[in-house]
């Protein structure tokens, strides 16, 4: 079978997705689960591409939360910010099976930066927290354990 010009979308099965938690000072806990949304491949033997969506969740202490409003967790806004460090993190690494290729595909979204909003709150009234990171990806042959090279994704 012929295969048509342009990137082709590599079907791709669930394996795990976990949350990675984050703990700041405030003791205000973050997570954040990243996703793959979609693997395409550029021609038969090409590079692959994948693109990824990050889902935050906050739970504030009452003190520090405020009157609902339109924000989204994740999001940078257009109102002052400033950074947090992060004290604890658990970062683990989701899982998907490429069916095309028989092989294992790793990722982990690994943080850089953290950013509370400034008197911003989402709907239900949590602060609003900024991740900043990259996830990295691992491949894995179905035959053997030993990873491939480490690649970068889109989000």
């Amino acid at each position: 079978m012929a295969r048509l010009d342009g990137p082709q979308a590599v079907p791709f099965d669930l394996v795990r997705e976990a949350w990675n938690e984050y703990i700041f000072s405030d003791h205000v806990t973050v997570r954040i689960r990243l996703i793959l949304t979609s693997v395409l491949q550029e021609s038969e033997y090409g590079r692959l591409s994948f693109e990824t969506k990050k889902v935050t969740s906050v739970s504030a202490p009452d003190d520090l939360r405020g009157t609902p409003d339109e924000f989204e967790q994740g999001s940078d806004g257009n109102v002052p910010r400033f950074e947090c460090p992060i004290l604890l993190r658990d970062e683990k690494w989701n899982e998907y099976y490429l069916k095309e290729n028989s092989r294992s595909v790793k990722i982990i979204f690994v943080a850089s930066k953290a950013f509370r909003l400034l008197k911003a709150y989402d709907h239900f009234g949590q602060p609003i927290y900024c991740v900043d990171g990259r996830p990295l990806i691992k491949f894995f042959d179905e035959k053997s354990e030993e990873a491939g090279p480490i690649s970068e994704s889109s989000s």
